[in-house]
C-alpha cells in the first residue's frame, strides 16, 4: 500500500482495495438525505449507539443470513437469534476479539494452505502456534484435517488445539469456496478429537467474502444453515466488501457461552460501532439498495477477473498457471518450474523494476515444522486497478517472469 501511495506509475495488483468506481456515493448520499430529513430518526442517528450494536441492525442481519442459507437450498430451521450477534468495526475486529476470548499463547491454531495472511500476523501476535492443513478447489481436504490433529495428539500436544480457522467464500488469498460437504466433515472430525479432551475445538468459518462470489445460485450455505451447529461455531461475516469499504462494519454470531466475554471485551475496545454507519446500512438493507449494490459489485469483479485472465492468456509464459475465482478480488498464480516469487526473490525485484506488484504466495503459508512454506506462488487482486491497467500490469508480470526465466537458464 504505502509503495503503491510513493510511486503513482507503480500498478498494483497486491492491495486488496475494491473497486473506486463501484462505491455507491449518490446511494448513500440518498440514504443520508432521507435519515436527516427526520429529525426524530436523524437525531437517533447521531446519538450513541449500544456495545452489542443496533438491535434493528442485528435483527436485519440474522434474517439476511437465513435467507441466504435458504437460498443455497437447506432446509428451513428456526430464526437465527440476533441476540448471538455481535456488530463490530469490519470483520477484523471481530477476528481480534475472538483471539482475545479464547486463546492463550502457546495454544495450536490449524488453518488452511493457503489462508488469509493478516490473519496469521494477529496469530503470531497472540503468541499462537499454528498448523497448515491442505486444500483443493473445494476447500480443506478432511483426511488431512484428521490426520494433523493425529499428529498434534501423538506429540502430546492435543490439548493446545484451540480452532479451526476456514476463509469458506472466494477465498482470500485463493478465490476457492469451501463446499458444504466439506465444512460438516470438518466439525465432524473436530468433535471425535473433542471427545478426548473433552472440551469444544473452535470452528471460526470466515465469510468476508461470501457476498462477492459471481454466482450467488451456487454459493454454498454456512454452517449456521443447521441448528445443531450454532453452538459450535464462530461465524464472521461483514458489510465493508459487498457494500462500501468506508463502512467499516462487520458482525459475528457467536456460540452464547461466549458472548458475554466477547460484549465485556468489545465494550473495553469502543463501546460500540458507529450508530450512524448502523444506521445508513440498516436503511439499505430494509429498502433494497444494499441487495441491489452487491448484485453490482458480483457483476463488476466478474468483469475485472475475467479481464485479468483473458491477460494472462494473451501474455503468461508456458510456466504461469492460475485458478479462476469464485469470486471476490483475487486470481492465484503458481510458477511450474519452482521459481521463487518471494519478498527477497530475483523475480519480486524485476517486478518493482517493471512498475507492477504482487503479494508473494508465501506469506499466506502458516509457520508449520511440519512442512516448508510454498515459495512459487503469488496472489493477483483486480479489485483496485481499472480494466487498462490490468492488461498493462499482467503484461509487465509475465514480461518479468520471462525476463527472469531467460536469465535462469543462462
Amino acid at each position: 500500500m504505502r509503495l503503491a501511495l510513493d510511486r503513482p506509475e507503480l500498478i498494483s495488483l497486491a492491495a486488496g482495495f475494491t473497486d473506486n468506481s463501484s462505491l455507491p456515493v449518490d446511494l448513500v448520499r440518498q440514504l443520508v438525505d432521507q435519515i436527516l430529513s427526520d429529525p426524530k430518526k436523524g437525531q437517533a442517528a447521531l446519538q450513541y449507539g449500544t456495545t452489542l450494536g443496533s438491535t434493528e441492525l442485528r435483527i436485519e442481519t440474522a434474517n439476511r443470513l437465513q435467507r441466504l442459507d435458504h437460498l443455497a437450498g437447506v432446509a428451513k430451521s428456526p430464526a437465527l437469534n440476533e441476540e448471538q450477534l455481535l456488530i463490530t468495526q469490519g470483520s477484523q475486529q471481530a477476528l481480534y476479539l475472538l483471539l482475545e476470548a479464547i486463546t492463550d499463547p502457546g495454544d495450536i491454531f490449524l488453518v488452511e494452505d493457503p489462508t488469509y495472511f493478516v490473519f496469521l500476523g494477529l496469530l503470531k501476535g497472540f503468541g499462537i502456534r499454528t498448523r497448515g492443513v491442505a486444500t483443493d478447489h473445494a476447500g480443506i481436504l478432511p483426511e488431512e484435517l484428521d490426520r494433523k490433529l493425529d499428529q498434534i495428539e501423538k506429540a502430546g500436544e492435543l490439548d493446545k488445539v484451540k480452532a479451526l480457522y476456514l476463509v469458506t467464500y472466494a477465498q482470500n488469498p485463493t478465490g476457492r469456496s469451501t463446499d458444504y460437504d466439506r465444512k460438516k466433515q470438518a466439525l465432524d472430525i473436530l468433535r471425535k478429537y473433542e471427545n478426548r479432551l473433552g472440551r469444544p475445538i473452535a470452528l471460526i468459518e470466515d465469510a468476508a467474502y461470501r457476498e462477492l462470489e459471481f454466482d450467488p445460485a451456487k454459493t454454498a450455505p454456512s454452517l449456521l444453515a443447521e441448528e445443531e451447529h450454532r453452538d459450535r461455531v464462530f461465524y464472521l461475516g461483514t458489510y465493508t466488501k459487498p457494500f462500501a469499504t468506508g463502512i467499516r462494519v462487520g458482525f459475528g454470531h457467536f456460540p452464547a457461552q461466549v458472548l458475554e466475554k466477547l460484549f465485556n471485551l468489545k465494550g473495553l475496545h469502543d463501546f460500540g460501532v458507529s450508530n450512524f454507519t448502523q444506521v445508513i446500512l440498516c436503511e439499505a438493507l430494509k429498502s433494497g439498495a444494499y441487495e441491489a449494490q452487491t448484485q453490482k459489485l458480483q457483476a463488476r469483479y466478474l468483469e475485472k477477473a475475467s479481464a485479468m485472465e483473458a491477460a494472462l492468456k494473451k501474455f503468461a509464459p508456458s510456466n504461469l498457471t492460475w485458478e479462476f475465482p469464485r469470486g471476490g478480488l483475487y486470481i492465484w498464480a503458481t510458477l511450474t518450474d519452482g521459481q521463487s516469487t518471494g519478498p527477497k526473490s530475483k523475480l519480486f525485484e524485476r517486478c518493482l523494476d517493471q512498475g507492477v506488484l504482487y503479494i508473494p504466495g508465501i506469506y499466506a503459508y502458516a509457520e508449520d515444522s511440519g512442512r516448508q512454506r510454498p515459495d512459487s506462488e503469488m496472489r493477483l487482486s483486480y479489485g483496485a486497478a481499472d480494466l487498462p491497467a490490468l492488461e498493462t500490469g499482467i503484461c509487465r508480470l509475465c514480461e518479468a517472469i520471462s525476463d527472469q526465466e531467460v536469465r535462469t537458464e543462462h
